[in-house]
């Protein structure tokens, strides 16, 4: 009879590890970036880009566009999921959209930018400490009902601090004296809990919850070899994201109008170190334009132009000002989207052809 119950006892094991192990393969649907280089990079598809209900990371130097990423996939997630047709989900009731900003201000010129409404639209909160940011998160995800679809930013991960970090610091303070303590490591032991708790909470798509967490990245010290930037966070970031996207400023963008130069936005390129959702290490460039956000057009012509096109449609792209009128004033996004991704996914193709190639002769 003990023979017996062990055998059965195994067999029930076997079949939750099996139940589990399908669990893990689960369908994930996209929202637009806003930009379609971007969307490439970070899924392969033209008009989607970031995962729905999955942890996203966008990591980068200051002022390479982390913030204004985070607030286009807000305002594009607000402006596309009420309506859009979901596989996974319920049809969206109710929408949520919560940016918890440790530094409590945002200089961008919202209303100019996405509009009146979306200021108004967005529940903007101001958590101090890690864990107050963790309680924050948790009840979001524990009150998102059926029909809610919820999208949640920290800005950024690496200004909270833990609630004993700052007692070390009021104590040093007090007696003059260096701050006495367990460097950095309590953020990172609560950091491991609380994503492990929320990994548990989206598990098997329960709920339509869209995280975002940004890291501003900092310098190795000493390094001769290998990568000489990190971003905080400890395993926590490494394992439980979903991706992992980098970035960094790679131009300066200037015109001289009135025999006056200046500066009137930057490029950026992307570097996709980590997905679950897609094919991982993609790169692409993306422009963004001040007072405008992600400018889509502007970035395809670009990629084009990388690759050595000098023109499409016949029209030059030699002048970006009047190729973006020329799209525009002809109606011509979709079909300039559709050849950007084109290119893409031939060289995707290429990749794959190569593989199935290899797959036949070992049949």
């Amino acid at each position: 009879m003990k023979l017996k119950r062990r055998i059965y006892d195994t067999a029930l094991q076997i079949k939750e590890s099996v139940k589990e192990k399908r669990s893990v393969i689960l369908p994930v649907e996209f929202f637009d970036s806003g930009c379609t280089t971007l969307n490439l990079a970070l899924s392969s598809q033209t008009n989607a880009g970031w995962p729905r209900a999955r942890i996203n990371n966008i990591v980068g130097d200051g002022s390479s566009g982390k913030t204004l990423l985070c607030l286009e996939a807000f305002f594009r997630f607000l402006k596309s999921i009420p309506d859009k047709r979901s596989n996974i989900f319920p049809k969206v009731k109710n929408i949520k959209a919560i940016y918890n900003n440790r530094e409590g201000v945002m200089d961008f010129p919202l209303d100019k930018m996405y509009g009146e409404k979306f200021k108004s639209q967005i529940d903007w909160r101001c958590s101090r400490y890690i864990e107050q940011l963790g309680a924050n998160i948790v009840k979001e995800i524990d009150d998102c009902k059926k029909g809610d679809a919820v999208i949640y930013a920290c800005d950024s991960w690496d200004a909270f601090s833990a609630i004993a970090e700052s007692k070390r610091l009021r104590e040093s303070i007090k007696n003059e004296d260096a701050i006495k303590g367990s460097y950095n490591q309590e953020k990172n032991k609560y950091a491991q809990d609380l994503f492990e708790e929320i990994s548990a909470l989206l598990r098997n798509n329960a709920k339509d919850f869209t995280l975002f967490i940004v890291s501003q990245t900092r310098d190795k010290i000493n390094v001769s070899f290998g990568k000489k930037k990190y971003r905080t966070g400890g395993a926590a970031l490494d394992f439980y994201t979903h991706i992992a996207a980098w970035i960094r400023e790679v131009d300066k963008l200037e015109k001289t109008i009135n025999k006056e130069k200046r500066i009137y936005g930057i490029e950026s390129e992307i570097h996709v170190e980590r997905s679950k959702v897609a094919k991982p290490f993609r790169k692409s460039r993306f422009t963004i334009r001040f007072d405008y956000g992600l400018d889509d057009i502007l970035s395809m012509c670009h990629y084009m132009t990388e690759r050595g096109l000098t023109s499409w449609r016949n029209f030059s792209l030699k002048d970006p000002s009047k190729f973006i009128r020329y799209i525009e004033k002809n109606n011509l996004e979709r079909k300039l989207k559709k050849h950007i991704g084109s290119m893409w996914n031939e060289i995707e193709q290429k990749f794959e052809n190569e593989i199935e190639c290899r797959k036949q002769k070992c049949l």
